[in-house]
């Protein structure tokens, strides 16, 4: 017993000289911030009155470094850094409260992936979808002995209307948004009785199934569509702004192609407002909800945002036109303004980001970007221009102060803290630049890699410099 304590004691010493090391290490980078910065273009001048913060996080190890840098303009630039070492709170930056408040991913549910427990469940559907359960059980009884089979149909023999699932983050992934019949801890809402997209007569699905040697199921996969595994998803966009969770809703469209594939019907077609209730839990009664602005047919929904002070509502939608945006008054939810965009956007491959101010919005496509501004009461493109692969995999922030616009982006997978800083006005690029973190070593020096933080970048024009 003697032995057994000593054990302990020398084991608890060497776990706390363990732990007192790596807070020496960890600790000793936190007022050891360098930052260098590579001008790749134009002059420093572009700079001045710029603030950029960088956000850098280790959900593994509780590591949080924030770093605001300040440029006067003049090649120099002043930083504070910010470190907290908190091994017991350990969350991701995108729960902070610098993220929007609703983040939504609209799909049709074409994914499911069982194993032979669930096949014999009782469940009405399939665990992770909206899907009818009879349907993969009708799949694995047609496979019989068969090792490996793929089973054809039609899922308009099981469902009148496609299932619809939006997630809502509202504010984080601990504030849901939720229907008042989902479970607590289930973010997926059904909307498909409220949004109903039938499904065409004949619709194609296929069920994969291969069995091991028991005949226990290895894999089961189904795959709504035709043989080439085409899968769907709702053209839609939203945001809560604290009360009420403004959804714009119009198309079903075939991933890849682009086209539409079916539309919602047209007295469901535009955006709707949904009060919410509760809290830190949000819930959402569709009898409350209407919709407050139609949208014609042929229209894809792109993005739907507000403007700073809550008053406008951009709305962008695609069609064969190209891109258009409806400038909205909140308060009466009529149009001021439809404003199509040039030439030059109406085929950009993909939307990847917007962010409005007061009285402008900007829209990031994967390769260029525009943005639009109130000049005299009438909204006008006042800038754009092409900017290679700068906004591919990467976090994107901007501000504009009625002269310049900056542009901040950081790469999601990147070994090292890097931040792209790009200045214009309306007549071009007038600063292109890079900066370097130094922190980044301590992955390097530590963890032999940088894959294990989570990083954001944001900008704004400031008077504290």
């Amino acid at each position: 017993m003697r032995k057994y304590i000593l054990t302990t004691l020398v084991l608890a010493c060497i776990a706390a000289g363990g732990i007192l090391w790596a807070y020496g290490v960890i600790n000793g980078q936190q007022d050891d911030i360098a930052i260098k910065e590579t001008i790749e273009a134009g002059s420093s001048e572009a700079t001045k009155g710029i603030k950029v913060s960088t956000k850098v996080l280790d959900p593994t190890y509780g590591l949080n470094w924030n770093t605001d840098m300040f440029l006067d303009g003049s090649g120099n630039l002043q930083s504070r850094t910010d470190f907290q070492y908190d091994r017991l709170h350990k969350e991701s930056l995108h729960e902070s409260a610098e993220d929007r408040h609703m983040v939504t991913e609209r799909f049709c549910y074409d994914l499911a992936h069982l194993n032979k427990e669930d096949l014999e469940s009782k469940e009405e559907l399939i665990m992770g979808t909206l899907l009818p359960m009879e349907l993969a059980k009708n799949a694995w009884l047609a496979a019989g002995d068969r090792k490996e089979f793929i089973w054809h149909g039609c899922l308009d023999d099981y469902m009148e209307y496609f299932p619809i699932c939006i997630y809502t983050d509202c504010p984080s992934y601990d504030h849901p948004i939720l229907n008042t019949t989902s479970d607590v801890h289930d973010q997926r809402i059904d909307w498909s009785s409220y949004f109903q997209f039938p499904i065409p007569k004949d619709f194609p699905y296929q069920v994969k199934i291969r069995k091991d040697r028991v005949d226990g199921l290895s894999e089961f996969t189904m795959m709504t569509g035709n043989e080439d595994e085409a899968s769907y998803a709702v053209d839609s966009d939203g945001f809560w702004d604290g009360d009420r969770l403004y959804l714009a809703v119009s198309t079903m469209e075939e991933v890849g192609s682009g086209e539409i594939f079916v539309e919602c019907p047209d007295e469901k077609r535009g955006i709707h407002i949904f009060p919410t209730e509760g809290e830190p839990v949000y819930y959402i009664d569709f009898e409350k909800a209407e919709m407050v602005y139609p949208i014609a047919s042929g229209i894809k929904v792109i993005n739907l945002t507000q403007s700073e002070d809550g008053r406008t509502l951009y709305l962008l939608t695609k069609d064969q036109s190209g891109l258009t945006v409806d400038v909205i008054d909140k308060a009466s939810m009529k149009c001021r303004q439809k404003l199509q965009l040039t030439e030059s956007f109406a085929h950009t491959a993909s939307y990847e980001v917007s962010k409005a101010g007061k009285d402008w919005v900007f829209y990031a496509f994967d390769r260029k970007f525009v943005l639009i501004t109130e000049q005299n009461g009438v909204y006008e493109e006042v800038m754009a221009d092409t900017v290679g692969g700068l906004f591919n995999g990467a976090y994107i922030d901007c501000d504009y102060n009625g002269d310049r616009l900056a542009i901040v982006t950081t790469e999601w997978d990147s070994d090292v803290i890097e931040t792209q800083l790009r200045v214009f006005d309306k007549d071009g690029c007038l600063y292109r630049g890079r900066f370097d973190y130094s922190n980044a070593q301590y992955y390097y020096d530590e963890k032999g890699g940088g894959y294990g933080y989570d990083k954001r970048v944001f900008v704004e024009f400031t008077d504290e410099i």
